[in-house]
Order: C-alpha cells, then sequence, then structure tokens
C-alpha cells in the first residue's frame, strides 16, 4: 500500500507543518518492505523559518520458527513535528533483531510451550555531538502454560554523555505468570554497571533495581493492584551511596456498577520521604458526560526548627507531617450536534 499524511499545528506565530508519504511492500513469502519521508517546515519569529527532514527504512521477516528485521533511520536536526513525540532529531540509526523460535514437542518438557534465544541492538551517530551510541543484548526467553514467561538479558551498552564515552554492562531477569484467574504477578530484577546522568561530571556506578507487581480480582467488581520498587546506586571509584529508594504503590478500585466506580490510592517514597493518598469516586453517564468528586492528602517527614521558625528535611530525623490537602469537584458534559 501507499499512504499519504499531513499534519500541521499554528500558535500565534508559531506554526509547524509536515507532509510524510510511507509505503510498504510484500515482497515474497513472508519478507515485506516498508518505508517512509517526512517533510517538516517550521516558521517561528525568533529562529526564523526551518525546513528538515527524516526517512526511514524497514526489513522484516516473520514466520513460525523464526523473526527478525533490520531498520534504518534518518533524520536531519531541524526536522519537527509537534504533533508526533521522539527523543532526539539529528541522528542515524540501524536497529537489528533477529530471533528463532523453538517449540519443544518431548513429554517431558510440555510444561514449556516455547523458547525463543535473540540478539537485539542498535548503533546510533548522532550528527550533532559527534557521538556514536551502541546498545546490543543477547536475550533468552521461556514461555510456561498459564501463560508465565521468564527472560534473561545481558545489555552492553556504549554512551555517549556530555562529550565522553561510558562502557556499561548490565543483567536483567524479568518474569510474569497468571497462576489464577483472579491473580496477575510480574518481577523485574536488575543488576549492573550504569551511568549517573549528573549534568557535570557525571560517573559510572553499580545500581540494582527490584521490582515487584501483583493483580488481585477476587470478584468482577473489585481490583487490588499492589507495586514495590527498590532501587540502589553506588559509585564504582568509592563505593558511595548516591541513593537507597523504596516505593509503594497501591491501588484499590471498585466498580459498583458500569457507571460508577470508587478508587483509593497509597503511594511511599522513601527517597523524597512522602506519602501520598488520594480518594476518587467518578460517574460516567455516557462517554464524555462525566462527574468526579476527589480528596488528595500528602504528608512529609520534616523537623520543625524554632530558630528559623521554618520546616527542615534533615536525613534519618522527623516526623511525617500533613503538608497538602485538596478536595476538587469536576463535572462534564458532551454535547453533539
Amino acid at each position: 500500500y501507499i499512504g499519504l499524511l499531513y499534519s500541521g499545528r499554528t500558535f500565534d506565530d508559531d506554526t509547524n507543518h509536515v507532509v510524510a508519504a510511507d509505503a510498504n511492500l510484500r515482497l515474497f513469502g513472508k519478507h515485506s518492505l516498508g518505508m517512509n519521508t517526512l517533510f517538516s517546515f517550521t516558521d517561528n519569529d525568533p529562529s526564523g523559518r526551518k525546513n528538515g527532514m527524516a526517512a526511514s527504512l524497514l526489513y522484516q521477516y516473520s514466520q513460525k520458527s523464526l523473526g527478525l528485521f533490520g531498520m534504518l533511520e534518518f533524520m536531519e536536526k531541524d526536522f519537527r513535528m509537534d504533533t508526533a513525540f521522539f527523543q532526539r532529531s539529528g541522528i542515524t540509526k540501524f536497529t537489528g533483531y533477529i530471533g528463532p523460535q523453538f517449540y519443544p514437542k518431548s513429554p517431558k518438557l510440555s510444561w514449556i510451550k516455547r523458547f525463543n534465544p535473540f540478539v537485539y541492538g542498535y548503533y546510533l551517530h548522532d550528527h550533532q555531538t559527534g557521538g556514536n551510541d551502541l546498545f546490543f543484548f543477547p536475550a533468552l526467553r521461556f514461555f510456561f502454560s498459564r501463560n508465565a514467561n521468564l527472560r534473561f538479558d545481558y545489555r552492553f551498552i556504549r554512551e555517549n554523555w556530555a562529550d565522553r564515552d561510558f562502557w556499561q554492562r548490565e543483567l536483567m531477569v524479568s518474569g510474569s505468570a497468571r497462576p489464577s484467574r483472579w491473580l496477575n504477578m510480574n518481577g523485574q530484577v536488575r543488576y549492573g554497571k550504569r551511568l549517573y546522568y549528573a549534568a557535570e561530571n557525571p560517573f559510572l556506578g553499580n545500581r540494582f533495581c527490584l521490582n515487584l507487581s501483583a493483580s488481585i480480582q477476587p470478584n468482577a467488581r473489585l481490583t487490588q493492584d499492589f507495586d514495590y520498587t527498590w532501587q540502589r546506586f553506588k559509585r564504582k571509584e568509592d563505593g558511595f551511596m548516591v541513593y537507597d529508594l523504596n516505593l509503594i504503590l497501591s491501588r484499590t478500585t471498585y466498580q459498583f456498577n458500569r457507571n460508577l466506580f470508587l478508587r483509593a490510592l497509597i503511594q511511599y517514597d522513601s527517597y523524597n520521604r512522602r506519602l501520598l493518598s488520594d480518594a476518587l469516586i467518578s460517574f460516567t453517564l455516557i462517554p464524555g458526560t462525566v462527574l468526579h468528586l476527589g480528596y488528595g492528602s500528602l504528608h512529609q517527614k520534616r523537623v520543625w526548627n524554632e530558630e528559623l521558625q521554618e520546616w527542615r528535611e534533615i536525613p534519618d530525623s522527623g516526623h511525617y507531617y500533613q503538608s497538602t490537602q485538596s478536595l476538587f469537584f469536576k463535572a462534564s458534559y458532551l454535547y453533539r450536534f
């Protein structure tokens, strides 16, 4: 197929227009080729008129036993598209993936539904800084019965940051399972040498990340979600603890009927020493016609300084005091004509 696209945005003296064309060709069998080209025309008062181009070429091959793709992307530094999101411009990037899939037939391995070793990576050149980034990892992915899966990655990274190249590596293990209709569990562990993105003097350190989550739905009306994250980062040179944080989130939702639900949320942040609690009741008559009533409260761990007559945040001291609370009501009505 062949497609055309136009996107435009005008605000005051700032205008941005983009025209694009894309095509997808099925070559033969399971092979396909996709391509697109975009041209942007931007005019704003301080910077004047700037035009830019972006293009990509994608090759894919997909069948039950093997999947692979390669994608080449190019984007000029003056390319701009206000109605889209992209992280950076002025780059050339190649991304590749190859992954065979195996389906064990032995009765002894009937609990393994599928086994997928694969390799993924990209190489990026930044035309503005002259830096080159490399991201590459081999991985093993297992799919089991009861919608369970387990994945192992070992990541190699070379990242250009603040005019320096930083070599990093990281081991990641992740998995999920649904042992019953009412319980869904996910987990991920990461450990390795990673970069601390300081504006001045960035450095490498050992980072450990743990994330656990669970969703419990004992019946059609009640859903309880839990999420726990633990992260710590130690500077490699001297072992200094840069940060050690715990994030705990609890979200409870009760659906009274198709129109009315109640949600309660509690979130604890040990790094910023904050405890957030929210409650919301919402009534939807039809999509777009909604009533919201909510309450929010924020507690912070602080110490009162009598001499300065102000609240201070001092590590390992103080108590949690309510610093903010709010009550809000919102109504919206959808009228079609």
